[in-house]
């Protein structure tokens, strides 16, 4: 703790006090604090703009190995299509959110991907039910087909 002098009246006045207790100006901060924090800020500026950099020259592998014809959400939408020729009433098939499409897809490699998600759909009484499935999607070119499709 340190006494400095108040900008107001000169009193003698502890460096940790928010005003000076005889005129109640607040108490002025040193100017090398704000210096400090002015410096850590910058530094970290530098910091994130030298990580976006880096970052951006050398994207990481699995986005090399991908085309842009080729997305996790196209692949769960035509499995969708696959799953809606195994049901009993198609146009009452419900799937997962959005959210939850990208998550349930898996990418193989050379186009391929898994698809492992559920879908709600009315049986032969007219019930809801869910059900579990998976779909193999492949992409070749402007091909897409279903390589197997199971609905458990």
């Amino acid at each position: 703790m340190a006494l400095i002098n108040c900008s107001e009246c000169n009193k003698e006045v502890s460096d940790k006090a928010l005003n000076c207790p005889k005129c109640g100006n607040p108490v002025s901060k040193d100017k090398k604090e704000n210096k400090g924090c002015l410096r850590n800020i910058l530094l970290a500026l530098v910091f994130f703009i030298i990580t976006i950099a880096l970052l951006t020259q050398f994207p990481n592998k699995e986005s090399e190995d991908r085309s842009v014809d080729h997305s996790e959400i196209l692949a769960f939408n035509y499995a969708m299509d696959c799953v809606k020729s195994q049901l009993k009433s198609p146009s009452s098939a419900k799937f997962a959110n959005s959210n939850e499409k990208k998550q349930s897809v898996t990418y193989n490699g050379s186009g391929v991907y898994v698809v492992r998600s559920w879908v709600e759909s009315q049986n032969s009484f007219g019930a809801m039910l869910r059900s579990n499935f998976e779909c193999t999607v492949k992409f070749d070119g402007t091909k897409v087909s279903c390589e197997s499709v199971i609905v458990y």
